[in-house]
């Protein structure tokens, strides 16, 4: 599967790399040229993700035309209070039936819109689009030790998809839910599952008090 990832935080760069181990052609965008030459030159994303060097089916550009040219799958690792206006920028570049699958956390300030809720409106849509939830870590999905996490969306191909092309190996996933493999179709599924990343976001934390998910 052609793969884009847009951000290449330290998520996004580990996100890259996973999906090379399973097999997949890899863009990952940086939106610094200079950073971008010096990634794809090193090999190595030392900012955010030091210590860790990249396979070689990630490939690390600035072009974003580049970038998600023939993506079948775009996954977003860019800070959520920056989605919207990133993914308004990124709309005319995408091809059309490309899947979003989107690895920011949180909710967006003043809206309070979840991150699947901010990209149906800036697409118009909620075919395609799908979210990817912990627990995990950037260090864990780079150095490939066992992590979970859940892929949930309204539209239960592209989640499915998602699900079996980005977890194997160490990283496995559960559709819509934990404990076993379900197709998410219940709205509740997404929305769970987004608000339990917002929640076990430390950052976030402190702006809701006590807030667990198990």
């Amino acid at each position: 599967m052609n793969t884009a990832v847009l951000g290449a935080g330290s998520f996004g760069t580990a996100l890259a790399m996973q999906l090379a181990r399973c097999g997949h052609s890899v863009r990952l965008w940086e939106r610094s040229p200079a950073r971008a030459r010096l990634i794809e030159k090193t090999r190595m994303n030392e900012r955010y993700l030091p210590g860790y060097r990249l396979d070689s089916a990630v490939s690390v550009g600035s072009d974003v035309d580049w970038v998600l040219a023939n993506a079948e799958l775009a996954v977003l690792a860019i800070p959520s209070q920056a989605l919207r206006e990133a993914l308004t920028n990124l709309r005319p570049h995408l091809p059309q039936d490309t899947i979003l699958c989107c690895a920011a956390k949180g909710v967006e300030q003043g809206s309070l819109l979840t991150m699947e809720e901010v990209m149906s409106q800036v697409l118009e849509t909620d075919r395609r689009i799908c979210v990817i939830s912990g627990p995990s870590f950037a260090a864990e999905v780079a150095r490939g030790e066992p992590t979970a996490v859940v892929v949930a969306g309204k539209d239960p191909s592209a989640t499915k998809r998602v699900a079996e092309h980005t977890c194997r190996r160490a990283f496995p996933c559960c559709i819509g839910y934990a404990g076993r493999h379900f197709r998410c179709e219940d709205d509740l599924l997404w929305r769970e599952a987004e608000l339990c990343r917002f929640g076990n976001n430390r950052s976030n934390r402190s702006r809701l008090g006590d807030f667990h998910c198990c």
